[in-house]
């Protein structure tokens, strides 16, 4: 048990309502934007990974008081329980002022909000619907016994901040893409860090459940009030938005409110599902030897009902979070390729072999449409 109250946070949206799909589209009108249906599935449409993520707080965090999870209006997992009391779904507009247009379509000034969710524990952990809890974990897995927020971290170089920051901005002119744009953010907020604390430490922000302090959150906005509060207004993803994680953890590191802890691989693992990463193209390995944290980065739109059965195997036992009447659909013959590893690894060369195919067939349209031009 925890010397003190924690909650646990998530941040949600129903990108397949239809309301909000509205307010999308006509905001996007406005602001002019366009999504390429990747980025749109990737970031707006579930494959239920909450449900999963949810599962395995149950089975590993015990010891979590309530759990919010932050959405917009009336919006909810069809399958959540809501009877259960430590569910407490909180609205956008519980957290934001009122003077900003809701729904935002920016997860970065949701995330500088959360803070603010009524009834919040003093400490508290933030996790995204695609982080799961793989051990059975304890408190001090995430606070000190002083309740200081342990920030799991690899050692990072910021010398050359100024320069890189450039080198992916003007990337981002040339081509905008989601992955630049979150890394102009994370340099961003680090230059404007050191510009008020000549100091940085050799941290960087992991995509896993972080823990975090509603002490510095508010010290972090009394600090930084202008860049967040513009951060706030935008409603979507903007080139010079700050990075809340980023920057809690880089003030609570120089403030001594956090303490800092080699990840390793035993402690977290961050797989993006694409068949050139070793690490997704082999995830039946990740069933005989979990990570304690896990995130799944659902990038690859063909690899979406593969997830949700990889998740569906290894946390396999509904929780008292959700409804017995409202199961997930998933393609059991994808779940199997994890309970026979064999057929794991038949599996990744079978896809090897429709990429090559696939390959080969555009290289033979080419060519045609070559013969063809120059005949």
């Amino acid at each position: 048990m925890s010397p003190f109250p924690i909650d646990l946070v998530y941040t949600w949206v129903d990108g397949r309502d239809e309301k909000w799909l509205k307010e999308m589209e006509n905001a996007s009108i406005i602001h002019h934007k366009k999504f390429k249906k990747k980025d749109f599935l990737n970031r707006f449409v579930d494959i239920e990974e909450i449900r999963y993520s949810l599962r395995s707080v149950e089975q590993n965090l015990p010891w979590i008081r309530y759990i919010f999870i932050v959405t917009w209006g009336n919006q909810r997992p069809y399958w959540i329980n809501l009877s259960n009391p430590r569910i407490k779904i909180i609205s956008q507009s519980v957290i934001f002022p009122k003077t900003v247009k809701l729904p935002t379509f920016n997860s970065k000034a949701i995330d500088f909000s959360l803070h603010k969710i009524p009834g919040l524990s003093e400490h508290f952990i933030y996790s995204n619907d695609d982080m799961f809890f793989c051990q059975s974990l304890k408190y001090s897995d995430f606070f000190t016994i002083e309740g200081k927020p342990i920030i799991y971290s690899q050692k990072k170089d910021w010398s050359d901040a100024q320069k890189i920051f450039r080198r992916f901005d003007n990337s981002y002119k040339k081509s905008p893409n989601d992955g630049t744009l979150f890394m102009i953010s994370v340099y961003v907020t680090i230059l404007n860090f050191y510009d008020k604390f000549k100091k940085i430490m050799n941290c960087e922000y992991s995509h896993i459940p972080t823990a975090f302090t509603k002490t510095i959150c508010e010290e972090v906005y009394s600090n930084f009030k202008d860049e967040i509060d513009k951060t706030i207004s935008h409603r979507f993803r903007s080139r010079y938005d700050f990075q809340m994680q980023t920057l809690m953890i880089q003030f609570g590191l120089v403030t001594n409110q956090s303490v800092v802890k080699m990840k390793t691989r035993k402690i977290a693992l961050f797989v993006v599902t694409s068949f050139s990463n070793i690490k997704f193209k082999r995830m039946y390995e990740i069933i005989d030897n979990p990570p304690k944290l896990l995130s799944v980065n659902t990038d690859d739109m063909n690899s979406r009902e593969r997830i949700k059965a990889f998740l569906d195997f290894i946390f396999d036992k509904p929780s008292s979070f959700e409804l017995l009447d409202k199961p997930p659909n998933v393609d059991q013959h994808l779940k199997g390729y994890y309970s026979d590893r064999k057929s794991g690894e038949f599996y990744d060369w079978l896809e090897y072999f429709k990429s090559f195919f696939k390959f080969i067939k555009f290289l033979f349209i080419g060519l045609l449409v070559l013969i063809v031009f120059c005949c």
